[in-house]
């Protein structure tokens, strides 16, 4: 009887014990099966992130994948069957085990995936592409570069030398003196004069005129010329490309992603726009420095003006540059006791000429801007040629004569070195004064040029290029188990 006793007794243990050990082995290839998901899920999307574009990488340090995979079509199908054919091949596990009579205990597949959401390139005017740019150049130079711009930019902002302001003074004397001396023209009597007839002399009545001999005359008949003429000696030394806006992010409709990402902070302050600026001189060409992989050779150009042509653009810069140089060069003729005696001087002088003495602060205002105006155009002309210039100038550092302005067309000046601000510095002032977000999109202009001349990137869009995504994907199981995971990457941490 005791021996039937124990014989019973463990055969009722032996059937708890063997459930209990089916029931953890079961247990634990669940476990199992979630780790595994895990593990694949995360690969897959780390092997995603790994297909970024190799251009962009390697000529603007930027990591982003390009959705289209260099073909004509950009969806993000194509990145969902990436990473459907990443999960596929690392659940089959063919490359760990390759024994004929394995046997997969987990048989996994994936039922379906989805993007919840993706960051495009051009999402909110460009935010995340300018983030990445701001903490590379942060990486690279630092931020000490920028105390100089923010003291350059504050004296523009100061003086209001970009405000236009000068330029409408300047119009107003011009009209005020054409109207004083039209007034005393009106007023003087008619001039006989005699002239020749098929009937012998005759006297005619005509309007007296008054010689006016202002050299400012002469310096603003050149105002309605090209900028280009005056400055560039050689019209054949420029580029004269050309780009159709619309094959470009700031002339099409572009595709919408999902925004800013929660968590992730992005560059707003001036410091942090001075430091995306700093980018753009890194990456991009100007005047003063061509790059051979550039589609508009004048790309910084482009980016603040905004023009069709390398024509446009220089021009553009040229007029901001020669309207910035002339208001800071007539502060300073105003604060200059010698310069404005000598320019009084020639004033009365050409006052009692015209027999117009009380226009003669007019008279005298003509001749300081036609002064400045005849200085800025020798300062562009240095910017151009490499040289410097400083924002506000002393006695020392100008340059042209008073009684030589009207030949400032014929000498032109190398400008090679110099003190003050070079060409790049100027650019930098107007980085700072242009709509951030018109920049960064016009930036993603350039960069679907050169990336377009490039091996196999010809249908390259940076609206399709992405750098975080979230996908949700359904896994199910051969032994009967649904399960599903939600994962969100990127090439930085996105909490």
């Amino acid at each position: 009887m005791k021996k039937a006793y124990l014989t019973v007794y463990l055969s009722l243990s032996l059937g708890i014990i063997l459930s209990l050990i089916l029931a953890l082995t079961e247990a634990a290839r669940v476990n199992a099966i979630r780790m595994q998901i895990e593990c694949v899920t995360d690969t897959a999307c780390n092997s995603v992130l790994a297909e970024y574009h190799r251009q962009l990488l390697e000529q603007y340090e930027l990591f982003y994948v390009d959705t289209s995979y260099g073909t004509p079509n950009a969806a993000y199908a194509n990145t969902v069957s990436h990473l459907r054919n990443y999960m596929e091949h690392n659940f089959s596990l063919q490359d760990v085990f390759s024994l004929q009579n394995y046997r997969d205990v987990f048989k996994l597949s994936t039922e379906d995936i989805s993007l919840l959401s993706a960051t495009i390139a051009t999402d909110e005017q460009g935010i995340g592409l300018k983030r990445q740019a701001v903490l590379y150049m942060k990486d690279k130079v630092g931020l000490s570069f920028a105390e100089d711009i923010m003291k350059n930019l504050q004296t523009v902002t100061e003086y209001e030398i970009e405000s236009g302001k000068m330029q409408k003074q300047r119009q107003d004397v011009e009209e005020q003196l054409n109207e004083m001396i039209n007034q005393k023209e009106e007023s003087l009597p008619p001039e006989t004069k005699i002239i020749e007839t098929e009937e012998g002399p005759k006297e005619i009545q005509v309007e007296q005129k008054i010689t006016r001999d202002n050299p400012a005359d002469v310096v603003n008949a050149t105002r309605g010329f090209s900028i280009l003429q005056l400055v560039i000696k050689d019209a054949n030394a420029i580029s004269y490309q050309k780009i159709t806006p619309s094959n470009y992010v700031t002339g099409r409709e572009l595709h919408v992603g999902s925004g800013r990402q929660e968590g992730m902070e992005y560059p707003d302050s001036l410091l942090e726009n001075i430091v995306f600026h700093e980018y753009i001189l890194d990456k991009c060409s100007r005047y003063t420095e061509i790059l051979d992989k550039s589609l508009l050779k004048y790309q910084t150009e482009y980016i603040i003006c905004g023009k069709d042509s390398d024509e446009k653009n220089l021009e553009g810069i040229m007029n901001r540059l020669l309207l910035l140089r002339e208001a800071a060069n007539a502060l300073y003729l105003m604060s200059d006791s010698g310069k404005m005696a000598e320019i009084q001087a020639l004033s009365m002088t050409l006052s009692l000429i015209c027999m117009v003495p009380e226009a003669e602060p007019l008279v005298r205002y003509s001749i300081l801007f036609a002064w400045a105006y005849v200085e800025s155009i020798r300062d562009v002309r240095v910017l151009f040629n490499k040289g410097r210039v400083p924002l506000m100038k002393n006695s020392s550092t100008w340059g042209t004569g008073l009684l030589q302005m009207t030949q400032f067309r014929e000498k032109y000046e190398d400008g090679s070195g110099g003190e003050g601000l070079s060409y790049e510095d100027y650019l930098r002032i107007f980085l700072c004064l242009s709509n951030e977000d018109k920049v960064t999109m016009r930036l993603m202009d350039v960069m679907e040029m050169d990336i377009r001349q490039t091996a196999g990137n010809e249908n390259f869009r940076m609206d399709v290029c992405m750098d975080c995504f979230e996908m949700l994907a359904g896994i199910n199981s051969g032994y009967g188990y649904e399960f599903t995971i939600q994962r969100k990457y990127g090439y930085e941490p996105t909490g």
